[in-house]
């Protein structure tokens, strides 16, 4: 059983080693996105379901209002 733990955490330790941030760029959306979602203010939890039918969920944590 410690094994088990002793390579668990050992994987855990190594993926966040090669862990790469999701980058910036990523986040700038262009103004017709932006008037969609405007409406919405931190704390609000925005569901989104792809093509595939994968759910995932957001919550908004931060509001920065800038336009590069």
């Amino acid at each position: 059983m410690k094994n088990t733990y002793l390579t668990l955490i050992l994987c855990i330790f190594y993926s966040a080693c090669y862990w790469k941030p999701f980058p910036d760029e990523k986040y700038v959306f262009d103004k017709k996105f932006r008037d969609l979602v405007d409406c919405y203010k931190i704390g609000d939890t925005m569901i989104f379901k792809s093509s595939t039918n994968i759910i995932d969920s957001f919550v908004i944590t931060n509001i920065r209002v800038y336009i590069n």
